[in-house]
């Protein structure tokens, strides 16, 4: 187990296909999420003591939510960051998606903004800014999906430690 880490960054993904056609599923995956958060926020091996999310729908978002619940009912201190891609982002997204962004962003810490507006790499440099500012990623996704890969050998190769929980499998790797 790793020990002394304070900043837990998140890279997620887009969960609505899933939310859809699988309530199973997606229940089971939500379980894990609060399971896990709680875990970093309440075990000493991991005393976490702030996250960083980028807000985007799905398991960035959900994990977002999931951390302004503690803050609300549990005693330890716990700081929710922010990092953006662009302001405005969610003016393109249906109502309910806008709500529950705009009131992650009014509820956290500190939210900052990679760029005013779109860039091509503004993602990108989102992706890198919580990649630097992290102790550990937690990171939801397909360990098939080679565009995944790269970011995660990106991780790996800057020393950085890492929780997976594998969207097709729902189990936890973890490496340090």
């Amino acid at each position: 187990m790793y020990k002394k880490s304070n900043i837990c960054g998140f890279l997620g993904i887009d969960l609505k296909i899933l939310e859809y056609k699988n309530k199973k599923k997606y229940s089971l995956l939500m379980e894990k999420l609060l399971d896990k958060t709680l875990e970093l926020c309440c075990d000493s091996n991991y005393n976490i003591k702030a996250f960083i999310i980028d807000c985007e729908i799905g398991t960035s978002m959900i994990l977002g939510e999931i951390v302004l619940n503690l803050l609300q009912n549990v005693s330890k201190e716990v700081y929710l960051y922010n990092i953006l891609p662009f302001k405005n982002r969610e003016k393109e997204w249906d109502i309910k998606y806008q709500e529950r962004y705009r009131r992650l962003v009014k509820n956290c810490t500190i939210t900052s903004y990679v760029n005013e507006q779109y860039t091509e790499n503004c993602f990108e440099e989102k992706d890198k800014l919580i990649i630097k500012y992290s102790d550990i990623i937690f990171t939801v996704c397909d360990l098939y999906d080679k565009k995944i890969n790269k970011t995660l050998e990106n991780i790996i190769n800057q020393n950085k430690k890492l929780i997976i929980l594998d969207i097709k499998t729902l189990k936890f790797i973890e490496i340090y």
